[in-house]
């Protein structure tokens, strides 16, 4: 059985969003649920105007300073007009994350946007690789003047995926426990050394990629700034070009494409493709702790849900293994 919303079961979520972020008459909002495979999404049509909210769902609360840090770089790019976006919203205290009851009774971070319409990239032809490159070399320059460190670490998962890993054995996944731990313990050797390449550490979107992007009156709009953080330049730059070169009828055209409009990389190795593989293992904890139950709130669908999406992980992470010396030869 799904779990399905009505605006009685969330009104008091909708009353929060609406006085909250001053977004108008609250017996004129229409409210709809949108598809979001990690965040709860909402779209808000009140007096001609539209907007989405987001409820960080699968967040701690403890986490706003975080989310606060990474929506106020948000707002400064947008705020430089540099890039296509829609506008982060400020709430009636001047706050663009807020901790708000959340729509399935228990309180959340909560963001708001105006809407902006636009069509999903599908195919990718290497023009539009290009111009993703070319977007986040832009988002590259502001986080250089925004944030930079020494080093950093690609390990951004909350709990360490060779122990959820073993907490599988136990579980509907414990046929894919063994595998997920070989894969892990050689994904992390990939990752230590990704991590020791040098350079500088920037502040940046951290996940550039199709699903994050919008193509708007010929103009690629960027979404979704709730990961940033930093990371090595070049780390990101080829994770994001192979992100954005999977669904291109030529790869290897579309991933040189999308480093071209980044300003160019070459001599690819095996530990330049550590952020991707770090992001899978992230994936991987995230979708596994959810199908054993470790949010409340998640539905008993959802959880079967998150068994499916941790099983395409864990092959994603053995092709990903087995194809970076292919990956490598690209640039």
């Amino acid at each position: 059985m799904t779990w399905s919303p009505t605006l009685a079961t969330i009104e008091p979520f909708v009353r929060e969003v609406m006085d909250g972020f001053c977004l108008g008459d609250r017996s004129d909002v229409m409210v709809s649920a949108l598809i979001g495979s990690t965040n709860r999404l909402w779209r808000f049509d009140v007096g001609g105007a539209s907007y989405v909210v987001k409820e960080l769902s699968h967040e701690s609360v403890e986490q706003i300073d975080r989310r606060r840090r990474a929506a106020a770089f948000e707002r400064a790019v947008f705020e430089s007009g540099a890039l296509a976006m829609p506008e982060p919203l400020f709430d009636r205290h001047n706050e663009i994350v807020v901790t708000a009851l959340g729509s399935r009774g228990t309180h959340s971070l909560v963001r708001v946007h105006h809407w902006i319409t636009g069509d999903r990239p599908a195919d990718i032809p290497p023009s539009l690789a290009e111009a993703a490159g070319h977007a986040l070399a832009v988002i590259h320059g502001y986080g250089r003047t925004w944030s930079t460190e020494p080093s950093g670490s690609l390990r951004w998962w909350e709990q360490d995926p060779l122990a959820v890993a073993g907490r599988l054995e136990n579980s509907a996944l414990s046929d894919i426990a063994g595998t997920a731990a070989a894969l892990i313990g050689s994904a992390i050797e990939v990752i230590g050394d990704a991590e020791s390449i040098e350079g500088e550490w920037i502040y940046s979107h951290a996940d550039h990629k199709p699903q994050n992007a919008l193509v708007v009156d010929a103009a690629l709009a960027v979404l979704d700034w709730d990961e940033c953080g930093h990371c090595n330049a070049r780390l990101e730059a080829v994770e994001s070009a192979l992100r954005w070169s999977v669904a291109a009828e030529d790869p290897p055209g579309a991933f040189r494409a999308f480093l071209d409009g980044y300003g160019g990389i070459s001599s690819l190795s095996e530990r330049d493709f550590g952020k991707w593989v770090a992001a899978l293992l992230a994936w991987f904890s995230f979708q596994a702790r959810r199908a054993l139950g470790d949010w409340a709130t998640d539905a008993a669908f959802e959880r079967l849900e998150a068994e499916v999406m941790t099983r395409d992980t864990v092959v994603e992470l053995e092709r990903t293994l087995n194809s970076l010396s292919l990956w490598s030869s690209w640039a």
